[in-house]
């Protein structure tokens, strides 16, 4: 669940840069991957579901404000993320994909519990 928390984070600030047109340098894709997996345990192992739910609750709502702030001509911009460009929209709706992704595996387990 704290992944999910960071990437909505991690999606929400990729597309600010892109509305601000501020490039955002990673690591080439399996060291991006890597770290990921590397980054997202250490912080897992040391969050409660309290914290975690703080978190999401909190990029949830600033993803709703620059929902709001986003201008017609804030949409096709884009940065280069792995060597791809993508848009404010195209980041913004990764949101709730991402979310799917996730929950379609999370859900099983909870229900086994």
């Amino acid at each position: 669940m704290w992944h999910i928390a960071w990437g909505t984070r991690f999606l929400l600030d990729l597309a600010k840069n892109a509305r601000r047109g501020v490039g955002f340098p990673l690591a080439v894709g399996f060291v991006a991957d890597r770290l990921n997996l590397i980054y997202t345990r250490l912080r897992a192992n040391r969050a409660t579901p309290q914290s975690i739910a703080a978190k999401y609750d909190d990029c949830h709502g600033k993803v709703l404000e620059l929902l709001e702030s986003v201008r017609e001509e804030d949409w096709g911009r884009s940065v280069r993320v792995l060597g791809q460009p993508l848009t404010v929209e195209q980041l913004l709706r990764a949101i709730p994909h991402h979310f799917d992704e996730h929950a379609a595996r999370i859900r099983p387990v909870a229900k086994a519990r």
